[in-house]
């Protein structure tokens, strides 16, 4: 698979320019939804990526980005504490063509195109079992053809602090990484996506790519990206449903007057998710 043949794969099921483009900027790291035939950037996305959103839009003429200074509510359906309403927090129109879809595949996805996203997010397990969800990244930090996978880790409870998608002079590393305990839980969630779409390797650690492999690779990150970020709430009830283990674990200890060690927080933390029997 070359580059044309990796967009003409991720477009295949757009049947409209309009679906294309939000397609294109959903794999840049927008969370774009649609309720009926309108189109709202989500508050699952950073704040910062409102601005970024507007630049875009202004920059490819691609329609009209409405900023909401009060989040509007899409979803009146109760859910639990931790999974605030969807919302929208910017309500988007599109005026596309081809000529721009072409524009945005060009400019967007250059192999010149260098990420900034890094940032310690290490935390003791007292910290981590408050539950506070990840703090989210800005699209603009990521490099692209691993942009989308990011933004579903971390809207699945992953706290992410360096990620590259190895599409530079010379070839590199495909790789997303967390800090513990956050890496715990990645574990869980790549194991999930890593056998659905075969992929081979630890995203972790990294994933080496050449010429022949890369975009095979992209378009299995992709698949990977958006079955996490369809199954977001499941994958967060699953986390939040672990860390009410471990407070439960927690207090029985204290009752014994003791404090869980690191790895006895880490063992039970496996064990709940599915990590290890």
């Amino acid at each position: 698979m070359d580059k044309r043949e990796f967009f003409e794969a991720v477009l295949s099921d757009c049947s409209s320019d309009e679906e294309k483009v939000v397609r294109l900027l959903q794999l840049l790291g927008y969370f774009i939804h649609v309720e009926g035939n309108d189109y709202y950037l989500s508050d699952n996305a950073s704040p910062e990526d409102i601005k970024t959103l507007e630049k875009i839009f202004y920059t490819f003429s691609l329609g009209e980005a409405r900023r909401l200074f009060s989040p509007r509510v899409i979803c009146e359906e109760k859910q639990a504490r931790s999974y605030p309403n969807d919302k929208s927090i910017m309500d988007l129109s599109f005026t596309v063509s081809e000529e721009r879809i072409s524009t945005l595949i060009e400019e967007c996805f250059k192999s010149v195109r260098l990420g900034g996203e890094a940032g310690p997010n290490t935390m003791e397990w007292r910290e981590f079992l408050n539950g506070k969800p990840p703090k989210k990244v800005s699209a603009s930090f990521l490099e692209p053809f691993i942009a989308y996978y990011v933004k579903a880790a971390s809207a699945c409870g992953v706290a992410t602090c360096y990620s590259c998608d190895g599409n530079h002079p010379g070839g590199g590393r495909v790789i997303c990484r967390s800090d513990y305990p956050f890496c715990i839980f990645h574990k869980r969630v790549w194991r999930d996506v890593s056998t659905r779409f075969e992929i081979e390797g630890d995203i972790e650690k990294g994933i080496s790519i050449n010429n022949d492999s890369q975009y095979d690779l992209y378009y299995k990150i992709y698949q990977a990206a958006h079955y996490m970020y369809e199954n977001r709430v499941s994958y967060r009830e699953m986390k939040y449903g672990a860390i009410r283990e471990l407070r439960a674990y927690q207090r029985e200890m204290r009752k014994n007057k003791e404090k869980p060690t690191d790895q006895q927080y880490e063992n039970l933390f496996n064990k709940v998710i599915g990590l290890t029997k």
